[in-house]
């Protein structure tokens, strides 16, 4: 016999847990089904052992270049072992974490895979078997990874991020897949993370940006920071060939050492298993919603990377609370006009809304500001460090983008998401007040810049 529920969501990551606790909140019974772990890709491959694992290598240069000027004494002595030990535990905690806010929400965690029979059933294999019905469907299935074919690159050489965090000992020598120009900045994150632990790294990106999205000016800034690490960066060029050993970058580029090749962000909407057709929709992804995150049938909504476009957390959690809500009866509506990214690397990278050329194709005779973050007192007080901080505003001073590299870049680019969110001016920025010292006194300085630059 099967059990009822006003909501049943499939997948068990952000979207999903954001999803069930949402109509949770507003007071539906809700099953949550997922086939493997809790946290989904971002608890357990992706976002959080990455950023532990970033953690390490920020601490670690921040340690050595304490020893250089006397502060620290002794060697750094950085473990991989350790620090992948280090990593598993944390995710551990907060996989257990997840468990715990969906208990606490009086949500109904299953085991196993999720298939439709009809436009109300599903049918659950595996550890938690059972056949359950629903007025309303939350579809988060997330993405799988899908690794690229290399010439002369046998398949055992292609690794990808999950299979790197669990390595006690890391290659050699390591060519890290850069992002094509609709991509993810997460290439950068593992070249510099490799850099810093030792290996021989090349980041091969085929295009000309090694950040896209980043605006052009501030390129540079990232490529001089992983090169200062040892990385070697190559741009517009693409894998041609490999022997045992090496990679061969280009139609007519250089062969690099390579004992094995990094892609790091190959992953796809994923609707495997599901039979979609049992409940009306295609059997492919991605999965098509309307601003309410609903399907073509009515009563099935999707949330997350199974929409496919940018395959980011922070999407993932505010569309699967939308689905939530609207699966649970409600009336929300998605809106994710000004998303932050966020690179943890050293110098810091981040960027929200468009960069300087994309604005002009915009909004025509766009204005700028730049501060230098050489200059900021937070950033001389942490040991010094060079950077900037761009201001792009339209015509009638509506703020268009900010886009840092340096110290402090996560915590400009938070606040500059929250102030596009809200439609302020950039004169409005202008006028903030900032605690001293901080990073965000060289957003009011960009931003002042712009307001300067229009009274001339």
């Amino acid at each position: 016999m099967s059990e009822h529920y006003d909501v049943a969501v499939i997948g068990g990551g952000p979207a999903g847990v954001a999803a069930a606790r949402r109509a949770a909140e507003l007071g539906a019974k809700v099953a949550l089904v997922e086939r493997e772990r809790l946290g989904g890709m971002c608890v357990n491959a992706t976002c959080i052992p990455t950023e532990i694992l970033l953690d390490v290598g920020r601490t670690t240069l921040s340690a050595v270049e304490l020893a250089g000027t006397g502060v620290l004494g002794g060697g750094v002595d950085l473990r991989v072992g350790g620090a992948v030990a280090r990593a598993a535990g944390l995710v551990g905690q907060l996989r257990d974490g997840v468990a715990a806010a969906l208990r606490f929400a009086g949500v109904r965690h299953l085991t196993g895979n999720a298939a439709f029979v009809d436009e109300e059933t599903l049918k659950i294999g595996g550890e938690s078997e059972a056949t359950l019905t629903a007025d309303a469907f939350v579809l988060a299935t997330g993405a799988s990874w899908e690794v690229p074919a290399l010439p002369g690159v046998p398949a055992s050489r292609i690794l990808t991020p999950d299979v790197v965090q669990g390595m006690g000992e890391l290659p050699a020598s390591v060519v890290v897949l850069g992002p094509d120009a609709g991509g993810t900045p997460f290439a950068v994150e593992y070249a510099f993370l490799l850099s810093v632990f030792g290996v021989e790294t090349t980041l091969a990106c085929p295009t000309g940006a090694v950040v896209p999205g980043l605006d052009p000016d501030l390129q540079a800034l990232v490529v001089d920071g992983l090169e200062t690490l040892g990385c070697a960066v190559h741009r517009q060029v693409t894998v041609r060939g490999g022997t045992d050993g090496t990679v061969a970058l280009g139609a007519d580029g250089p062969e690099v050492a390579a004992q094995a090749v990094l892609a790091v962000d190959v992953r796809v909407p994923s609707v495997a298993g599901l039979n979609l057709a049992g409940v009306g929709l295609p059997d492919s992804a991605p999965i098509t919603v309307d601003g309410a995150c609903r399907t073509a049938v009515p009563h099935v909504f999707a949330a997350g990377d199974v929409l496919g476009g940018a395959l980011l957390t922070s999407v993932a959690e505010h569309t699967g609370r939308v689905a939530g809500e609207n699966a649970a009866g409600g009336s929300a509506r998605a809106r994710t006009v000004a998303v932050p990214r966020y690179v943890g690397v050293r110098p810091e990278i981040g960027w929200v809304g468009l960069g300087e050329p994309a604005a002009r194709r915009a909004a025509g005779d766009v204005r700028v500001g730049v501060a230098d973050l050489a200059h900021n007192a937070r950033t001389v007080a942490g040991g010094g460090g060079g950077g900037a901080v761009k201001v792009i505003a339209g015509p009638d001073g509506e703020l268009l983008g900010v886009h840092c590299v340096g110290p402090g870049a996560g915590e400009i680019v938070g606040t500059a998401a929250a102030l596009l969110q809200a439609e302020v001016t950039v004169d409005d920025v202008a006028a903030l007040v900032a605690w001293h010292p901080s990073p965000l006194e060289s957003l009011i300085a960009a931003a002042a810049d712009v307001t300067s630059s229009a009274d001339v």
